[in-house]
C-alpha cells in the first residue's frame, strides 16, 4: 500500500536522528524532539478535522436558539428522515442552544460510527435534570461510559447471555400463559401488554408477584418513568443549557423546575427502593424467590456500597394481516398438534412464528468523547449522535415494500436483513444487553396467543366494525395507543388448553 504522507514525515526525521546521534547529541535530546515532532503531528491532524465542515443541516436555524425553534415535538423519525432525504445525505447536523445533534439515516453510517468507532460513542449527554437533579443517573440508558457503567452493563449481560437465560424459560411461560387470560375479556390490550411485560421484569428481576390488576409494583415504575419523557425533550429545561442552574433553590423565581425534579426524584427512589427492599424481607424471612438481584446480592463482597450497586442495576431493568396469522398457527398446529401449548423446545421448529416477531419489531418500531470526521465531515466533541432507528429498519434498500408486514423477508438468506434487523437493539457498546431475553419473551407470548386465539377487528354496539387505528403515544419508546380487538377461543381443542392454564 502507498503511504506518500508518511514517507514524507518519517524520513527527514530519520536522517535528523542520525544526525544528531552521529554529532554526540544526548538520548534526552533526541526524546525532546521526537516529542516535539509527536506534538506537532498531532496538532496538526486535530487542527485540519476542525476545519473540516459540519454535516449538511435544515433550513431555519436562528443565532443562539439554532434549530431549537424547528424540532419536531412528534413523529421525530420520520422527520429526521425527511430532512435527509430532502439534502441527499446520511448524516444531517441539528443544533439547539449549544447542543449539537448528529442524525444517522442508514444503518452504513450507524455502523461506520457507533459500532467500528464505539470507544468514542459510547458516551452520553450530561441532561443535568435527568440524571443529577431526577437521579436517573444509574440507569444504563442515560449513564455516562466509564467504570460504573461497564460493570452495571457486564452485570446484566452475563446475567442475560443466550446460555443464561434457560433458567428464565419457565417463568417467561407462565407469564405468557397468564396474558391468555387477560386477553379473553380485554378491555384494554395495551394495558394487558405492559402487564405483561411488567410481569416478566419484576419476576425476573426481584422474584416479587405481581397482580393481575392495579399492581402497585407496575403503577409505580409507569409513575416514575413518565416524566422522562418531557424531561428529554431539547430545550424543555434552561438547566439542561446552563447546568449551573443546578445550585438555584427551589424557592428561587424561576427556579420551578426544582419543585418538578424533588416530585420526579422521590418516584423515582420509591420505584428503586420498594421492590428490592420487599425482595430483601423475603430473603430474610426465607420465604424469597431466587432473582436476578438476589444472586448478585448472594455474591456481593463489597458491603453497603456493593449492595446499592446492585440495586441500582435491578432498577434500571425495572390484526389486517389473517393469512400471516392463519400460517403462523398452522406451523404451530403442526408442531404441538394442538394437545398442549408452545414452549421453548418448540422455538426452533417455528421459524415463521419468530419471523413474524422480528418483522412486528422491524415495521413498528450517542455522544462521542472526543472530535471525529466522518465521509468529510466534523463531528464536534460534545455532539448528540442519534442513529435514526425507524429510519433504518424502513430502509426499501434492505426490506422492499417496508411498511407492509411481510415476515417472509426473515426467512431468506439476505444477511443484509439480518444484520440491519439488529439495529432493532441499538449499535456498539450500547446495545440492548437483555436482548436475547426480550426477543424469547416476546416469541413465547406470540407463539402462545396464536395457539388459542384468533385475534380479529372488534365491533361497536351496533355491530359495526371496528377498523384498528395507528396512532402512538409520546414515549421514550414507540408504543402505540391502545385500540379495541376481540380474542376468541380458536377451537375446541384450544379451549381445553386455556382451560389447563391456572389463572393469575
Amino acid at each position: 500500500m502507498n503511504c506518500p504522507q508518511q514517507v514524507r514525515i518519517y524520513r527527514p526525521v530519520r536522517y535528523l536522528l542520525d544526525g544528531m546521534a552521529k554529532s554526540g547529541i544526548s538520548e534526552i535530546a533526541i526524546g525532546a524532539v521526537l516529542v516535539y515532532l509527536g506534538y506537532r503531528l498531532v496538532s496538526g491532524a486535530l487542527s485540519r478535522r476542525k476545519s473540516l465542515p459540519l454535516p449538511p443541516s435544515p433550513k431555519g436555524a436562528v443565532p443562539l436558539l439554532g434549530h431549537a425553534l424547528i424540532l419536531p415535538q412528534k413523529n421525530e423519525w420520520k422527520v429526521y428522515d425527511r430532512w435527509c432525504k430532502d439534502l441527499g445525505t446520511d448524516v444531517v447536523c441539528l443544533t439547539a442552544a449549544g447542543t449539537t445533534l448528529i442524525v444517522l439515516a442508514n444503518c452504513q453510517a450507524a455502523f461506520d460510527l457507533l459500532e467500528q468507532r464505539s470507544a468514542i460513542y459510547s458516551g452520553r449527554a450530561r441532561m443535568p435534570m435527568v440524571n443529577e437533579l431526577m437521579g436517573w443517573g444509574f440507569n444504563l440508558t442515560f449513564m455516562d461510559y466509564g467504570e460504573r457503567w461497564r460493570r452495571s452493563r457486564k452485570l446484566v449481560h452475563h446475567a442475560f447471555h443466550p446460555t443464561v437465560i434457560s433458567k428464565y424459560h419457565s417463568l417467561q411461560l407462565r407469564v405468557a400463559r397468564d396474558l391468555l387470560h387477560k386477553l379473553r375479556d380485554t378491555q384494554d390490550i395495551m394495558a394487558d401488554i405492559r402487564h405483561w411485560a411488567g410481569d416478566s421484569i419484576i419476576s425476573i428481576t426481584y422474584g416479587l408477584p405481581v397482580k393481575s390488576r392495579n399492581d402497585p409494583y407496575l403503577e409505580l415504575s409507569e409513575a416514575a418513568v413518565a416524566p422522562i419523557v418531557p424531561a428529554t425533550r431539547p430545550g424543555a429545561f434552561l438547566v439542561d443549557m446552563f447546568p449551573i442552574l443546578r445550585y438555584v433553590p427551589e424557592w428561587f423565581p424561576g427556579a420551578g423546575f426544582q419543585k418538578k425534579a424533588r416530585e420526579w426524584r422521590g418516584l423515582q427512589e420509591e420505584m428503586l427502593n420498594r421492590p428490592f427492599n420487599d425482595m430483601r424481607v423475603g430473603l430474610d424471612g426465607g420465604t424469597g424467590k431466587s432473582c436476578f438481584a438476589s444472586e448478585h446480592l448472594a455474591n456481593a463482597n463489597g458491603g453497603a456500597a456493593e449492595e446499592q450497586f446492585i440495586k441500582e442495576v435491578s432498577g434500571a431493568l425495572y390484526q389486517e394481516h389473517p393469512e400471516i396469522v392463519k400460517r403462523a398457527q398452522e406451523e404451530i398446529d403442526s408442531v404441538t398438534g394442538t394437545t398442549r401449548l408452545p414452549d421453548f423446545g418448540d422455538e426452533d421448529a417455528m421459524p415463521y412464528t419468530m419471523a413474524c416477531v422480528k418483522e412486528g419489531l422491524r415495521i413498528w418500531s450517542f455522544a462521542p468523547l472526543e472530535d471525529d470526521e466522518y465521509k468529510g465531515y466534523r463531528i464536534p466533541n460534545g455532539s448528540v449522535v442519534m442513529a435514526n432507528i425507524w429510519a433504518i429498519l424502513h430502509d426499501e434498500a434492505v426490506f422492499p415494500d417496508p411498511f407492509t408486514f411481510k415476515p417472509d423477508r426473515f426467512l431468506t438468506e439476505d444477511p443484509a436483513v439480518h444484520n440491519q434487523f439488529t439495529a432493532v437493539f441499538g449499535f456498539g457498546r450500547r446495545i440492548c444487553p437483555a436482548r436475547f431475553l426480550a426477543l424469547s419473551s416476546t416469541w413465547a407470548a406470540i407463539a402462545t396467543i396464536l395457539a388459542v386465539f384468533k385475534v380479529m377487528k372488534a365491533v361497536d354496539e351496533n355491530g359495526k366494525v371496528i377498523e384498528p387505528h395507528y396512532r402512538f403515544v409520546p414515549s421514550l419508546l414507540l408504543l402505540p395507543e391502545s385500540f379495541p380487538c376481540a380474542f376468541k377461543v380458536r377451537s375446541e381443542a384450544a379451549q381445553r388448553l386455556l382451560d389447563e392454564v391456572p389463572k393469575p
